[in-house]
């Protein structure tokens, strides 16, 4: 699990099962790459990507 979300994690105690908080975990990264990350990706490589 990533240092990041550790004071958070020890701040609620729901988060401190380890299953919900993975999930948790995962899927903000999951939200990340899908939302923030790969549409950037995609504009900056489009001309490649689309040739």
């Amino acid at each position: 699990m990533p240092a990041g979300p550790g004071p958070a994690i020890e701040a609620w105690p729901l988060l401190g099962n380890l299953l919900i908080s993975r999930f948790l975990v995962a899927g903000v990264i999951v939200w990340l790459m899908v939302y923030v990350i790969m549409p950037r990706l995609t504009r900056a490589v489009a001309d490649w990507l689309y040739r």
